[in-house]
């Protein structure tokens, strides 16, 4: 018993089957330890080595044990022996290793040992399968059991020979008797059940004992022992012996209590409709798909004066007019096909009452189809006579044909409107006033054909007469555009006419005459006095053109009518080349640049379409002198206006602006030049990203893979972990360039949504504890708890500034500490993050350098901890972009604390924020990597083939296309740079083709992957930044695909 004591058995997992063969195994081999290795998460790293090579070998494993209980080769110095054996299913599926630990280093594996760990990892296997079996077989009983209750469903059994009754705790659980009470007879059920529904079963189990093979169903109700009574229903069937004899009865029973009240709900409900039906104004018929009436309601004897039996039976068509049955087919169709839904169709047709009376009726069907099958139940049919509209519409009809007799006969143009302005008719002496025909304008809006400045006058006019009923508003005049595009002024006296039963819009009646010729001679009658009082005021206009001369003399004053022709020059002419009398009694536009006339007509016709008291803005324009070169004036206008307040003449002082027009244009093409200097240093960013990105993945992911290797000597380690280490750091170099060019240009990207801030700042301290550790610091934080779940806020930018101020502060701290304390603010919504180091500290005058670019507190920094100079810069450019702000305190010597600000309301979580659980990746998956570097593709097959992927390389986009249309890929990695045909135009062109990967998942991989445009996103189901890291390759992988292996091979990296 003591020897039994010191044996240990990790693994048995406290089964006392397992802990028994362990120790027997112990005793046989004379072993202080032997136990079990499961490949499990939680499973020590010794075991998981052990696990890997014996998946590996297969068979049996013999190993040495250093001092700390590691495997090594046996050749190594040991310090003991380990040896193993796999145990496996019946199909060869590994379950766990079986091994042995000897405190005596042995060079090799006895026979006997070979004998025993062979035969009991067979055991174990058949041992653990039974197991698994049990175990399975438990859950089915304990899901059964469930899904009674959860069906409101139980079994019983009646023996014949004993007269026993036994049921399932289900059965127990509706009868609402004991279920651990010992086994009953008939009798003790009797008891149960109402004494009215005995007779019934009893008159079931007499057929089954008759037919054996007959299922019979009774109802019965059940008194359960708390009083209350349920209505059960119970199938039974018969048990026979091999002779033929009856020998059990078996049932099942299922709960009807609430089904019972529902289907009683039903028939009440169903008679509170037929009730409503009976008494509404409408007729109601229920008909099948064939049109056979089955039910209408009593309305029906008033509509048509049949009584509701009289119809029962007969076909709906029947009663249809003749004239209108293969009409009435035609527009039921498309709603018994289901081509339309239910309410989109509402019928007009005639029908014939019982005496002989043609009436119409209006219906709206609906269509009652079963939700399996889909196919029609009923058709209900909701028909109103509306013959009494549609005698008034006939009256109406009769009506218009009058109206159009009245309107043919005037000389005025009479319209009829509709209430959104479109034309109804028009009457034919359009023709002759403005040269439509009357088809012409139907079905226009009158603003199509009006001159664009009178259309808001007529639509405040009409939205006056739309108002109210009864408004009576002057004429108002119009101009309308003519065949020949010309426009007539036209008189209109429009009116509206309302519906007397509705008491709404009906439409718009418009009168119009033509009274352009009318409009002419009032024209030259106010022309004519305009130039009379134009004579009167050329006196007075006289000294106040000495006074503009004088007030600029070294202007160029120019005077001009409405025509545009120049009627006064100054002196000042002479600037130009031209003596004054060289441009009197000319046009102006003469000596205006061809590319500025149309501008300069439209600031003259404003200036006589002022009705101000004073001209309105600048205006400037090139203007030829005599020499026929064009210099730039601005002109300063001053109107003189009749006693309407009419413009009658322009005065315009014209100023030379051509140097300062020159400059402005100096000015755009330096800032053209910037542009496009900024544009070819994006250019530049963006291909030294790729240029630099694409041999560190080779210079990452192969440092990466020798690190894991399990044997390396000290000497290969820290060279591996310092290739490492320098290229994470060339690459972070790399980065902070680019997000300083992004920032610098606008263009960094701020993506707010639900977002928890405290797992952040913990995965920032566990990503830095390997520098803090390395250094001796205290990692910690404060007021993570605190913080609301979840905030609105750019997760991405926050880890970023997080990381880089942690960094920083580790970087200057040689001893001590370095904290984050996180607060948020219910008030405000902004949330506060402070980084405190206890390092070096800054002193007072440098502070103000530290968010520059470039820059650092001491040129002697960068030396000493290495950077940029540009971490800081970024950090308050991406802080400024969510909208917070940044800054720092310091005591030189003592230690800083940075912090930033930015607002983040509190939020509810989304679904993205939800873990969904992986599902499991199927064995056998096939990747194709398409890269034209060979050490990029080597990479990376290196880092999926531990992952059990089958990786294919090409090195082209031409050799992709060849292999995808050769054989079916699981996932497709992508370059984009690449000669010839780039990963962009591969993908498109495995899309558009025919093969068998035009649907596979591809992720695209490059080093400016993220500026690929929106256009061609599509084409890939995920994007890699380059250089690729083990981790950064299964993060997207595994969201191209969503396997459980990646899941966790991510949980773990």
């Amino acid at each position: 018993m003591s020897a039994d004591r010191r044996i240990q058995t990790p693994g048995a997992k406290g089964d006392p089957r397992l802990t028994m063969v362990l120790r027997g195994v112990a005793r046989i081999l004379d072993q202080t330890t032997v136990g079990l290795a499961w490949p499990e998460e939680s499973a020590s790293k010794r075991d998981k080595a052990l696990i890997a090579r014996l998946r590996r070998t297969g068979g049996l494993l013999a190993m040495g044990l250093n001092a700390s209980g590691g495997l090594v080769e046996r050749t190594a110095a040991v310090s003991g022996s380990l040896t193993a054996a796999a145990i496996l299913d019946e199909q060869g599926v590994f379950l766990a290793a079986l091994y042995a630990v000897d405190a005596v280093p042995r060079r090799s594996i006895s026979s006997r040992a070979k004998a025993v760990l062979t035969e009991v990892a067979a055991t174990l296997g058949v041992l653990l399968a039974m197991r698994t079996a049990e175990t399975r077989l438990n859950v089915a009983e304990v899901q059964l059991t469930s899904a009674e209750h959860l069906l409101g469903v139980g079994k019983w059994s009646y023996d014949l020979e004993s007269g026993i009754w036994e049921g399932s705790p289900a059965i127990h659980q509706l009868h609402g008797s004991d279920p651990v009470a010992p086994a009953r007879d008939l009798s003790s059920l009797y008891a149960q059940i109402h004494p009215d529904d005995i007779p019934a079963i009893e008159a079931a189990i007499n057929q089954i004992a008759i037919l054996p093979g007959k299922v019979i169903s009774c109802d019965y109700r059940v008194r359960r022992s708390d009083g209350e009574m349920r209505y059960l229903t119970s199938t039974l069937a018969g048990q026979t012996s091999p002779a033929g004899d009856l020998i059990r009865i078996s049932g099942v029973a299922q709960d009807m209590t609430e089904s019972r009240a529902m289907r009683e709900k039903l028939a009440q409900s169903e008679a509170h409709y037929r009730r409503i039906a009976e008494n509404t104004n409408d007729m109601i018929v229920v008909c099948g798909a064939d049109g056979i009436i089955s039910y209408v309601s009593m309305a029906c004897e008033r509509v048509l004066g049949f009584a509701s039996d009289d119809l029962k039976g007969r076909n709906l068509l029947h009663l249809v007019h003749p004239e209108d049955q293969a009409r009435t087919v035609s527009q039921f169709g498309p709603l018994l096909s289901g081509q339309i839904k239910n309410d989109a169709l509402v019928a007009e047709y005639r029908m014939v009452r019982r005496d002989g009376e043609v009436i119409w009726i209006e219906t709206q069907p609906r269509v009652l189809r079963d939700p399996v099958s889909n196919k029609i139940v009923e058709l209900v049919h909701a028909i109103r006579d509306i013959t009494a509209r549609k005698r008034a519409e006939q009256a109406l009809a009769e009506r218009d044909e009058q109206f159009r007799l009245l309107i043919q006969g005037s000389r005025d143009v009479i319209m009829r409107l509709a209430p959104n302005g479109r034309t109804l008719s028009v009457s034919p002496v359009v023709r002759d006033i403005l040269g439509f025909e009357p088809e012409d304008l139907v079905g226009h809006y009158t603003s199509e054909f009006m001159h664009p400045d009178d259309v808001p006058r007529l639509a405040e006019y009409y939205r006056r007469l739309a108002a109210e009923p009864g408004v009576r508003l002057e004429p108002i005049e119009s101009r309308i555009r003519n065949r020949t595009d010309e426009y007539r002024v036209m008189e209109s006296r429009p009116f509206a006419v309302w519906d007397p039963q509705t008491g709404k819009l009906k439409e718009f009646i418009d009168v119009s005459r033509d009274i352009t010729e009318r409009k002419a001679v009032e024209a030259a009658l106010i022309l004519a006095h305009q130039e009379a009082r134009l004579a009167q005021l050329e006196a007075e206009a006289s000294e106040r053109r000495y006074r503009i001369l004088a007030d600029g003399a070294r202007d160029l004053t120019l005077q001009f009518g409405a025509d545009g022709v120049i009627r006064y020059a100054s002196p000042s002419a002479i600037s130009l080349g031209y003596q004054p009398d060289e441009l009197v009694g000319r046009r102006m536009i003469e000596f205006v640049h061809p590319d500025d006339v149309a501008a300069s007509m439209s600031t003259a016709l404003s200036h006589f379409q002022n009705t101000g008291a004073k001209a309105t803005g600048h205006a400037e324009s090139r203007v030829r002198t005599k020499a026929g070169h064009y210099v730039w004036l601005e002109g300063s206008p001053s109107l003189v206006k009749d006693e309407a307040g009419q413009t009658l003449l322009v005065n315009s002082t014209f100023r030379d602006v051509t140097e300062r027009r020159e400059m402005e244009e100096n000015l755009i093409r330096a800032r053209q030049q910037a542009e496009a200097a900024a544009a070819a240093k994006a250019e530049f960013l963006a291909n030294m990203s790729h240029e630099l990105r694409t041999p560190l993945t080779s210079v990452i992911g192969y440092s990466q893979q020798i690190q894991g290797e399990g044997e390396l000597s000290d000497r290969v380690r820290l060279a591996a972990d310092r290739i490492v280490a320098g290229g994470r750091t060339l690459l972070s170099t790399i980065n902070d360039i680019l997000d300083f060019s992004k920032i610098e240009a606008g263009e960094i990207q701020i993506l707010s949504e639900a977002a928890a801030v405290g797992p952040i700042i913990t995965e920032t301290l566990d990503l830095l504890q390997g520098q803090a550790a390395q250094k001796g610091l205290d990692l910690r934080s404060e007021g993570v708890d605190a913080l609301p779940p979840f905030l609105l806020c750019d997760a991405k930018r926050i880890r970023q500034v997080l990381v880089n101020l942690v960094g920083n502060a580790i970087k200057f701290t040689q001893s001590g500490q370095v904290s984050v304390a996180a607060t948020h603010n219910p008030q405000t919504g902004r949330l506060r993050l402070a980084v405190t180091d206890s390092g070096i500290g800054i002193a007072p005058e440098q502070i103000s350098r530290l968010f520059l670019r470039f820059s650092q507190v001491d040129g002697s920094i960068s030396r000493r901890f290495g950077g940029t100079g540009l971490g800081l810069a970024i950090c308050r450019g991406l802080v400024e972009a969510m909208g917070g702000e940044i800054g720092v305190d310091s005591v030189e010597g003592q230690g800083s604390t940075f912090w930033f600000e930015l607002p983040a309301p509190v939020c509810e979580a989304t679904s993205l924020n939800l873990e969904a659980e992986a599902p499991v990746l199927p064995p056998g998956l096939t990747v194709l990597v398409v890269d034209d570097q060979s050490r990029i593709a080597e990479v990376i097959s290196l880092m999926l083939q531990p992952l059990g992927l089958a990786v294919h390389t090409v090195a082209s986009g031409h050799e992709a296309i060849a292999a995808a249309d050769a054989q079916p890929y699981d996932l497709i990695l992508m370059d984009w740079h690449m000669p010839g045909l780039s990963g962009v135009n591969t993908a498109q062109a495995i899309r558009s083709g025919t093969g068998p990967n035009r649907f596979s998942p591809m992720v695209l991989c490059s080093a400016d992957a993220a500026a690929l445009p929106d256009s061609q996103a599509a084409l890939f189901e995920g994007r890699l930044l380059k250089p690729i890291s083990g981790n950064s390759l299964l993060a997207a992988v595994s969201a191209a695909l969503d396997p459980e292996p990646f899941a966790a091979a991510l949980r773990s990296a």
